[in-house]
């Protein structure tokens, strides 16, 4: 809601004000206090998502010290996964979760979270080449007693690789911020959940050029329409009555 009313830079300069007063009074615990290792944990939620699945994993591979994959699927991903995490040699932590809730499955995967940075990865994102050293630079400027949430803007791609949808050319979320107890995921309508992260800890940074594009509709489309109807089985609230193969039937 407050979001809402005072729009991103609003909600920025507030964040800024009140985090930096309680960081300067010494009321916030700082992130060396909770043990966790200088390094990115990839946060990455995985439902039958295998078309970009190792490209999107390896593209962050020069970035991050380890993946936590909390899966939900009923396909081949599972198997790809651990394919791919042995072929590349990859620290990957996966672990299965029903189907139904990301927002749930966000919380599980922050539980397991073994370095000071957590990246939110879908199996749809692929990183840009300079992605990785630049988000590094970034990193190394930045306090380490304090706690920060780092937008960016993804370029979305629809159909193919080479056209985005009118109206929606950038997807722009805080994809990298500082691990606390106090950040968790809430259900927010619908949707797949907002990060709630305590103004009195988290610094706004906003990064203006685009690090990173989202594949969002670039995929087999039987699973897009798979996809569409699930979204619509939620929505009518009648997840507990039909199967989503028996609903597309």
């Amino acid at each position: 809601m407050g979001y809402k009313i005072l729009g991103r830079r609003g909600s920025f300069l507030l964040r800024n004000f009140v985090s930096s007063t309680a960081y300067w009074l010494g009321i916030s615990p700082k992130p060396s206090e909770y043990g966790k290792e200088e390094g990115i944990s990839a946060l990455v939620i995985s439902y039958n998502d295998n078309d970009w699945l190792e490209p999107s994993l390896l593209s962050v591979n020069d970035l991050v010290e380890e993946y936590i994959v909390i899966d939900s699927s009923t396909d081949d991903t599972l198997k790809l996964l651990k394919e791919i995490k042995k072929t590349y040699g990859l620290n990957m932590k996966i672990i299965y979760t029903p189907p139904g809730n990301v927002v749930r499955a966000r919380n599980l995967g922050l539980k397991h979270i073994s370095y000071k940075w957590v990246l939110i990865w879908d199996p749809d994102f692929i990183a840009m080449d300079h992605m990785p050293r630049y988000l590094k630079e970034l990193l190394n400027l930045l306090s380490p007693e304090r706690y920060y949430l780092i937008y960016w803007p993804h370029i979305c791609l629809d159909g193919d690789l080479f056209h985005c949808k009118p109206g929606r050319l950038y997807h722009i979320e805080h994809w990298l911020f500082t691990w606390s107890p106090e950040a968790k995921y809430f259900a927010k309508g619908r949707g797949i959940g907002s990060l709630l992260a305590p103004l009195k800890l988290y610094k706004p940074i906003f990064i203006r050029e685009p690090l990173s594009f989202h594949l969002r509709t670039v995929r087999d489309p039987v699973k897009l329409l798979y996809k569409k109807y699930w979204k619509i089985l939620r929505a009518r609230n009648m997840t507990h009555k039909y199967k989503l193969e028996d609903f597309v039937k």
